[in-house]
Formats: C-alpha cells, structure tokens, sequence
C-alpha cells in the first residue's frame, strides 16, 4: 500500500486505482477471516488455548469488538485475526462488515493519503530529514533510555490479573 502510493504521488500509479483496490482488498481478506472464524474458528483457537483462557479472551473482545474490527488493521498481527476471532466469537455479520468497511475505509485513507503526499514531496522530506537528524538522533535516544529505565522499573512487579 505504501510503495503504491508513494508511487501515485510520483505520478507513476493511478491514485484513484490504488484506493479502490486496497480498500476491495482490506475488506475482502478481513471478511475471509470472518468466514473462518464462523465456520471453524472456535475448533481453531481450542487447539491453541484452555477454555479458562478462551472465555476471557472472549469475554474481551465482546467488550471492544467494534474497535477491535474497525482499528486492528492498525496493529500487526491484531490485522491477521481480527475477522478470524470476530468469526470464531460470533459477532453478528452485520455489525463485523459494517466496522470491516469502516475500518477498512480509515485504514486505505490513513495509509493511502499519507504515502500519497510523501511520495509527492519526498525530495523534500529527504532534505528536511537530513537537516534534523541530529536531533532525531537525541529525541531517539532519549525515548529509548525512557524506555529501558521504565522497563527495568517495572521488573519485579507483578501484572494485575482480571
């Protein structure tokens, strides 16, 4: 989706072309899981967890299925089995294909316009980019040394359980 887009933004790609079929795209794969997850997902994920852990793992995602359909295409692996796990836990099919398309409509725009516009400048952005890498380079460090001490911080103190 980003090389394509950066590539309409150079005027290589036909934009209009790219959207239609990243978004048919999105929504196509995600509703594959879905079907999956309907006809053979709850078998799937026993295999792989307790029914202790399933229920919870359930009981969760009823709780934020909407947001789970509509904006885990933003987070890796969340994107692969969001349908998978709206299938397996029975969302209605109405409501998974109404957040699938919302989603996948915010997902194509984000991901779409932004690389668009990159690839328009991206001689610019270049230049921009090797001006500021020094301070790049501290604010990277400094969030990186953030980071490890909250991490290190945290050690020792247990996870609260739901």
């Amino acid at each position: 989706m980003i090389a394509g887009a950066v590539a309409a933004g150079r005027g290589e790609l036909s934009f209009a072309s790219l959207l239609v079929t990243a978004f048919a795209a999105a929504c196509l794969g995600s509703a594959t899981g879905y079907e999956i997850g309907r006809r053979g997902g709850r078998w799937l994920l026993r295999r792989f967890a307790r029914d202790d852990r399933l229920a919870r793992l359930e009981a969760r995602f009823r709780r934020s299925d909407a947001a789970l359909v509509a904006l885990g295409r933003f987070v890796d692996g969340l994107r692969q089995t969001a349908g998978l796990a709206a299938g397996a836990f029975e969302m209605s099919p109405t409501r998974f294909h109404l957040w699938n398309l919302a989603g996948a409509a915010l997902w194509t725009g984000v991901f779409g316009a932004g690389a668009y516009l990159l690839g328009e400048d991206l001689g610019g952005l270049a230049a921009r980019l090797h001006h500021a890498r020094t301070p790049l380079l501290f604010v990277t460090l400094g969030a990186l040394v953030v980071g490890v001490g909250w991490l290190v911080s945290r050690r020792g103190v247990p996870s609260p359980r739901p």
